[in-house]
């Protein structure tokens, strides 16, 4: 059976490997986010729809499309397989699914209204939307491919996925994007807040912060180079830490991750979050668009201890790294007082290790008046002295 009760163990049928599902998180909301023409929603039959979402298991079935006809509509349903990273708009934690099943499930428009007298409703679920009716009903068929299960059975052991319903015309033009969030596939790593609380709140700083570098960073960073634009934005991205701590500490290490990416993707839009490089995935990489041969890496890490930069550097430098960097960052989020003792065990704990030296502290490029905590070291890595960038963006946050 490929859809074990939560926490249960998946044996995937193409591969000797095994993974589980994530354990069961907080139930989702009515909350959408839309971006787009509303006349998508509006009049839906209009228009093509295409629902997109991600599996916390394996469909032991071939990669392909196949048509599936689900209330007397036909769906033409493509299944891929994807290996940890590969998600699109998905909560998996994939640490714990090292490969997955994707589908794309397309089809005529449809009102998405949640309906509480659904046969489909999970247990202590008040509401189905139909999109992710859809979504179950074609789990039935293709489980129904596999093995012989109860409709009822199915659905008590199928927790609530994340997914996203995009909206094209008559021309196959995207018009509209609908993104349906949850926590239920987030397994261990789900945030101490309901993710659509958590979500409202990250959407909310990704426009302030948007609009923050556009009026204070885009105009420091004209006719700087490459290394240096990318520290401005960096360091403006700590500037704006300080100012918003309380917020940024009701967000997951993850999303607070994503928002800097906002940053980065407004200066680079190449910029690449959870990359592969050498032996794992980065939480950035950010390339020079003039010169592909140029790119600045880096790990993000709340700080639990020295224990919590030790991993950082490891996987920035060791795991993560080939030598070819131009710099490489190290960012620890601080939610303790006393930033400035924070910076200093971290550059001690960086000096003692046997490939890093100190060059300067503060950061020869910290802009004068500056008083965020920036640190120039060189590391040795496959006989090159990388710079590396110790950098303590302070979240911490008390009531006066």
């Amino acid at each position: 059976m490929f859809v074990p009760a939560p926490g249960q163990g998946i044996q995937s049928r193409q591969a000797e490997m095994s993974f589980r599902i994530g354990d069961v998180g907080g139930q989702i909301g009515s909350f959408v986010y839309f971006q787009g023409n509303e006349e998508a929603r509006k009049n839906p039959a209009d228009h093509h729809v295409t629902i997109e979402v991600d599996l916390p298991f394996l469909i032991p079935i071939a990669e392909g499309t196949i048509q599936i006809a689900v209330r007397g509509n036909l769906h033409t349903v493509q299944h891929r397989e994807k290996r940890a990273g590969e998600q699109r708009f998905s909560t998996l934690d994939t640490a714990l699914h090292a490969r997955f099943s994707s589908l794309q499930i397309h089809g005529v428009g449809f009102r998405d209204h949640p309906i509480e007298n659904h046969e489909l409703k999970r247990p202590g679920q008040l509401a189905i939307r139909p999109s992710d009716a859809l979504i179950c009903e074609v789990l039935l068929r293709l489980q129904s491919l596999v093995v012989e299960r109860g409709r009822e059975a199915f659905m008590a052991s199928l927790p609530q996925l994340s997914y996203r319903m995009v909206y094209r015309d008559a021309s196959f033009r995207v018009i509209g994007v609908a993104d349906y969030p949850t926590t239920e596939t987030v397994g261990r790593g789900a945030p101490p807040l309901p993710l659509d609380d958590e979500l409202r709140e990250f959407l909310s700083m990704e426009r302030e912060l948007s609009r923050y570098v556009r009026e204070n960073t885009l105009p420091t960073v004209a006719g700087r180079g490459f290394r240096e634009t990318v520290f401005v934005a960096i360091h403006d991205f700590c500037v704006y830490c300080r100012q918003h701590p309380e917020a940024l500490q009701a967000i997951s290490e993850e999303l607070t991750r994503d928002l800097f990416l906002v940053v980065l993707n407004i200066l680079f839009p190449n910029t690449a979050a959870e990359a592969f490089h050498y032996d794992g995935r980065l939480d950035f990489k950010v390339t020079n668009p003039a010169d592909r041969h140029q790119f600045v890496t880096g790990e993000f890490k709340l700080w639990n201890g020295l224990k919590s930069l030790e991993q950082a550097f490891s996987q920035a430098t060791e795991k993560h790294a080939t030598g070819q960097e131009s710099e490489i960052y190290i960012i620890m989020l601080s939610t303790r007082k006393g930033a400035e003792q924070v910076k200093r065990k971290a550059a001690n704990s960086l000096q003692g290790q046997a490939n890093c030296r100190l060059i300067a502290s503060p950061h020869p490029m910290l802009p004068a008046h500056s008083s965020e905590r920036f640190a120039e070291f060189a590391v040795r890595i496959r006989d090159r002295d990388i710079p590396l960038t110790l950098a303590i963006a302070d979240i911490q946050h008390a009531r006066v």
